[in-house]
């Protein structure tokens, strides 16, 4: 239902930005990841601040949809290609691995997780990691088209 209300656009990458609300998983550094990734190309999405039809919107169609672990996750899981790729930034004290168990039952989509090291305040996930992560999972998507 969901994919038809929204237009997808293809090829679309998107951060979905987590924030502070849920379970303590505060991704210390997130401005500076987000401000690399939009220098990439990502679209930044910030669910908090749109209503249901926009985030489904700024989902729909992506490659790649990159946040913190953390149910925001599943607004892209649904409306994303049916061939993209998840990748989940995993803080050290929490590992969940929920949507490896989602992608690997639909065949044609790809997961990735990076786990953050442990600092004051939450956790932080070393930039370059992130791109090399992302780099990988885009060359695994390229492999099967």
């Amino acid at each position: 239902h969901i994919r038809q209300q929204t237009a997808p656009v293809e090829n679309r990458r998107i951060m979905l930005h987590r924030g502070r609300s849920g379970a303590h998983r505060v991704l210390v550094n997130e401005t500076e990841l987000e401000t690399m990734l939009a220098n990439r190309g990502f679209e930044i999405v910030d669910p908090a601040t749109l209503t249901a039809h926009q985030v489904a919107q700024a989902c729909a169609g992506a490659r790649i949809a990159l946040s913190v672990e953390g149910s925001q996750l599943t607004h892209a899981f649904f409306a994303m290609a049916d061939r993209g790729g998840i990748v989940a930034m995993i803080p050290p004290y929490r590992y969940i691995n929920h949507y490896k168990d989602l992608t690997d039952c639909i065949r044609t989509m790809r997961y990735g997780s990076i786990t953050g090291t442990a600092v004051e305040g939450g956790f932080r996930i070393d930039p370059d990691e992130l791109l090399r992560l992302i780099d990988w999972v885009e060359t695994v998507l390229d492999s099967r088209e």
